[in-house]
């Protein structure tokens, strides 16, 4: 009837791939932020805004995630952080990913552009500290509807 093992694998293998809801967008948003407590508040704000997130304190975690992953839809990098510049965060994405990932650079310096190289590593959007959450979550909704990061 089933004309063996191999004919019922692909039977059912094709019937749970018709049946799978297919995930529409499962890109992230990379966010370098070494104050735990704004970075667990901003990522659970996208992911209730339907953007997962993913969390990192420092410029060398942030490298190890953008060498380990590249499906990401947008990255947001503070530039004050504990081991170096977020301007070599900034870097390191335009040279792995070009203008593919837009970047918003958070700060509450007075002049974060002197921080960076901006004819070089320029990035898409600054947003200052306090941060407007829904001035950032209008940013990323317009990343995604634009269809950059892929």
């Amino acid at each position: 009837m089933w004309g063996g093992k191999e004919s019922r694998v692909g039977l059912f293998g094709r019937i749970a791939a018709a049946v799978t809801p297919k995930k529409e967008d499962d890109r992230h948003v990379l966010i370098v932020e070494d104050n735990a407590e704004e970075c667990r508040a901003l990522a659970a704000a996208l992911e209730q805004a339907g953007f997962p997130a993913t969390c990192v304190a420092s410029v060398a975690e942030a490298l190890a995630a953008i060498d380990g992953n590249g499906n990401l839809l947008a990255a947001i990098v503070d530039m004050m952080l504990p081991d170096a510049s977020g301007g070599l965060v900034v870097w390191h994405l335009r040279r792995r990913f070009g203008k593919e990932v837009p970047i918003a650079v958070v700060t509450g310096m007075h002049d974060p552009r002197a921080e960076f190289n901006v004819s070089r590593d320029p990035p898409d959007r600054l947003f200052p500290k306090p941060l407007d959450v829904e001035q950032l979550l209008e940013w990323v909704a317009t990343v995604r509807a634009e269809g950059a990061g892929k």
